[in-house]
């Protein structure tokens, strides 16, 4: 890879890295995912400090979070040097991520609203808002659960990417 090319693949590592920020995850993240996605062949994590620039610490913390999360996987090799490459399975790779996080986060808030509806003296609250709360929490969760489910959807075009 040539240093213009090194360039633009950091450039829209950046991007891609603010983006997954914006959901609550680090940039380094979405750095290291885009090299490693857009890699024709596994890619080890000395190549991904030399071309991000960034320490074996960070690189070592990122890839085991992105490999939490079923981002990325470990390709065993006969080489005693890992190797990564990119979940294809990207609609996976979303609802894993919706139900490790965003849904247990949700769970979590209906869990500790019923603890605050189970106490004696909620005459603090207004009835109806405390009603509309729980309506929304539970609807919340039943509609990240369908999107999650993705049973109904058409999703062909996405096993395709990789193909």
């Amino acid at each position: 890879m040539n240093n213009e090319q090194l360039s633009r693949l950091n450039d829209l590592s950046d991007q891609v890295g603010q983006f997954m920020q914006y959901w609550g995850f680090k940039k380094i993240h979405g750095q290291v995912w885009t090299h490693i996605y857009l890699s024709s062949q596994p890619i080890t994590a000395q190549h991904l400090i030399q071309r991000l620039n960034v320490s074996k610490a960070l690189i070592s913390l990122t890839l085991k979070d992105l490999l939490d999360f079923k981002i990325v996987q470990e390709i065993k090799g006969t080489v005693k040097i890992k190797k990564y490459a990119a979940n294809g399975e990207v609609i996976n790779v979303i609802c894993n991520i919706l139900r490790e996080r965003e849904l247990k986060m949700l769970r979590q808030i209906r869990t500790e609203f019923h603890e605050l509806k189970e106490l004696n003296d909620v005459s603090e609250f207004e009835a109806k808002r405390i009603e509309k709360l729980e309506m929304m929490i539970n609807f919340s969760i039943d509609c990240l659960e369908k999107v999650i489910d993705l049973s109904v959807l058409d999703l062909k075009c996405f096993s395709e990417i990789d193909a």
